[in-house]
């Protein structure tokens, strides 16, 4: 990922870069691993079949 350009010391990155690392970060925090978000953003409609799966699991566990 490339910046945009530069304020200071600090880069600059597109929102819509800082929107998928953030969705990234959630999902590692939700336990996913950091390829399985990742997949869904860049992946088929079997990735994304899978991580709803994932996800349906951590609403179990969440509510036992």
């Amino acid at each position: 990922m490339e910046s945009v350009g530069r304020q200071g010391p600090r880069r600059l990155f597109d929102p819509a870069v800082l929107d998928r690392l953030a969705l990234i970060a959630l999902g590692q925090s939700a336990g996913f691993s950091l390829d399985e978000p990742a997949s869904v953003l860049t992946g088929g409609l079997d990735d994304r079949k899978r991580l709803l799966t994932k996800a349906e699991e951590l609403d179990r566990t969440i509510t036992q």
